[in-house]
């Protein structure tokens, strides 16, 4: 078990190094934004394993807002690290500005979390349909 917990902590930690070098080390952001951003990716990257150890003693309701956050983080860090990869490739292939690229990942990345929230939030659209058998 313990090797398998090391091997998805590598992982889990080498998306969040990869999301910070091509997010904020390569556009070379400003002093205050730099900081901010690597508080952020530093804090959120444990988020999802730490939830998982902790919400086992918790009961249900207790666990359900830690287990928001931790999702919701573990997805947007996903969306984070394929802008990343695209934004690597079109500063590779196109030649554009780390900087352009990461501000368009970024918000790529933050308005498709945005989407999935809000229609996770609408719920399930139902729709009854008569199979003829």
């Amino acid at each position: 078990m313990w090797r398998r917990l090391a091997i998805v902590l590598a992982v889990l930690g080498s998306i969040h190094l990869y999301i910070w070098w091509r997010f904020v080390a390569a556009p070379e952001l400003p002093a205050p934004w730099s900081v901010l951003a690597t508080l952020a990716i530093a804090l959120a990257a444990p988020c999802l394993p730490l939830a998982m150890f902790v919400v086992r003693r918790m009961s249900r309701a207790r666990a359900k807002p830690l287990l928001w956050l931790a999702y919701v983080w573990f997805g947007c860090a996903l969306y984070l690290f394929l802008a990343a990869a695209l934004s690597q490739l079109a500063c590779a292939l196109a030649g554009v500005s780390p900087r352009t690229t990461a501000l368009a990942g970024v918000a790529a990345a933050l308005a498709t979390v945005a989407y999935g929230l809000v229609q996770a939030r609408r719920g399930p659209i139902v729709r009854r349909v008569r199979v003829p058998l």
